[in-house]
C-alpha cells in the first residue's frame, strides 16, 4: 500500500512537470509567435544579415519595399506550420509516455504480484517439508524396538 501511494505521488509529481513544462512552451510558443507577428509588420531593416536573395534587395542596399514585406510575410506561413508539426509531435511523445508509464505501472504491479505468489508457494513448500520431515522422525522413533 505505501508502495503504491508512493508511485500514485510520484506518478502526480511527473503529471505536474509535464503540465508545467507545456505551459512554459505555450508562452514560449506565443511569444515567438508575438515577435513574428510584430516583425512581419515592421518594415525589415536593410543590411541587417538580411539574405539578399530572400528580400531582393541588392548589394547596395536599395531594394522593393514590398518585396521586403512579402519576404517577412512568407516567414509566418512556414513558421506557423513548424510550429504546428512540433505541437503535433509534442502530443504523440505525450500519449506515447502515457501509454508506457500505464504499462510500466502494469508490469510492476504483475511483478509484485508474481513475487507475492512466490513468497506464499514458497511458504507453502517449507511447511509441506517440515510436515514430512517432522512426521518422519515421529514415525521412526514409533516404530523403533521397544
Amino acid at each position: 500500500a505505501a508502495e503504491a501511494t508512493a508511485r500514485a505521488e510520484d506518478a502526480e509529481r511527473r503529471a505536474a512537470a509535464a503540465e508545467s513544462a507545456a505551459a512554459s512552451r505555450d508562452l514560449a510558443v506565443a511569444e515567438l509567435e508575438r515577435h513574428l507577428v510584430a516583425t512581419t509588420n515592421e518594415r525589415t531593416p536593410k543590411g541587417l544579415g538580411v539574405n539578399a536573395a530572400e528580400t531582393n534587395v541588392s548589394r547596395s542596399g536599395e531594394g522593393d519595399d514590398d518585396a521586403d514585406a512579402a519576404a517577412s510575410a512568407s516567414l509566418l506561413p512556414m513558421v506557423a506550420a513548424q510550429r504546428d508539426r512540433h505541437k503535433r509531435r509534442a502530443s504523440e511523445l505525450e500519449l506515447r509516455v502515457a501509454e508506457l508509464e500505464a504499462s510500466l505501472a502494469t508490469a510492476t504491479e504483475e511483478r509484485e504480484r508474481s513475487r507475492a505468489d512466490a513468497a506464499a508457494l514458497y511458504d507453502k513448500v517449507r511447511h509441506v517439508q517440515d510436515y514430512y520431515h517432522a512426521s518422519s522422525k515421529t514415525g521412526a522413533l514409533g516404530a523403533g524396538p521397544g
